[in-house]
């Protein structure tokens, strides 16, 4: 029976041969990826097998799926037809985002080619056979900010920019929804601009949040060195006095070695040996008592010691 398909196949009008034609059924739906991504994704099902003959054959001035007319369709026949409708939509619909035009991307490796006729998956290692096919097709595009988006809410605005008539119901039809959720929620805040019945636009916005605040601790670190600790002046423990009372304690002692001195080279009857060693005991006690007074005076800020 192959022949009676094939034989319908050429009676199908040839002005018919595009997905958004009113032989299929289209649903569509707008997701957010994230902060900066969106994505659009069309989902075309032919009404019948019969309808899906118009996708095969073509027109006159472009082919279809089915490019060489032998029934069957190829791997490379599906890449062909699948960049040639690409070419086609970009001129159909389009995104907003602030009123101003993105530049959506396919992506191919997402695109879907099913036979809504039966449950097997299509097998293109070798050409498949149309003549009982009813024709799935899904689309993917996506689009990512080039730069971040600023936090708030963002206007979208997707819509048709040429005459289409597979949109009957928008509100069914073109849907927004949030992937950032799992699981993904529909959006329930969105508008439809219908006024003008062939070119039906969907209208939401997109909420950006911006990158998740935490709270962490910050560690300033100065780019200069520390100055190594200055080791404290004098005999070793008398650093460890208020710098007050080692001054004092320091002028005692020189006052004290001063007057030894002074007493053992004036007064008579203090000769000899003992005489002389009173006599050195006076002279670093001065000396030692000077040394403290003065490196006291330095810890205390009077006297510079550069």
């Amino acid at each position: 029976m192959r022949w009676l398909s094939l034989l319908a196949f050429a009676f199908v009008p040839f002005l018919s041969a595009h997905p958004l034609d009113d032989q299929a059924q289209l649903l569509s739906e707008v997701v957010i990826i994230d902060d900066q991504r969106l994505e659009l994704v069309l989902d075309f099902r032919y009404v019948s097998v019969m309808a899906s003959f118009s996708e095969y054959s073509g027109t006159l001035d472009k082919p279809g799926l089915d490019g060489n007319g032998d029934g069957e369709v190829s791997h490379e026949e599906l890449k062909r037809r699948f960049n040639l409708l690409v070419d086609d939509m970009a001129f159909s619909f389009g995104i907003n985002v602030d009123g101003q035009p993105v530049q959506l991307q396919a992506d191919f490796e997402r695109f879907v080619f099913k036979n809504m006729e039966s449950t097997a998956p299509v097998d293109f290692s070798t050409p498949y056979p149309i003549h009982s096919a009813r024709i799935h097709y899904r689309f993917v595009f996506a689009w990512t900010a080039p730069t971040p988006l600023a936090p708030g809410d963002h206007r979208v605005e997707y819509f048709f920019s040429g005459y289409q008539t597979v949109v009957h119901t928008p509100g069914e039809q073109m849907i927004a929804f949030d992937a950032r959720t799992t699981p993904r929620r529909r959006l329930s805040d969105t508008s439809y601009d219908v006024a003008m019945e062939v070119f039906p636009k969907l209208i939401f916005n997109w909420d950006v949040k911006g990158p998740e605040s935490s709270v962490t601790d910050i560690v300033v670190q100065s780019t200069a060195q520390a100055a190594p600790a200055q080791a404290p002046s004098g005999p070793a423990g008398i650093g460890e006095l208020p710098g007050w009372l080692t001054f004092v304690a320091g002028l005692c002692m020189a006052l004290t070695g001063l007057g030894t001195g002074a007493r053992r080279a004036f007064l008579p009857g203090k000769g000899g040996a003992s005489g002389a060693r009173a006599l050195l005991t006076s002279m670093l006690l001065l000396v030692a008592g000077s040394a403290i007074a003065l490196g006291a005076l330095v810890l205390m800020g009077y006297i510079d010691a550069g």
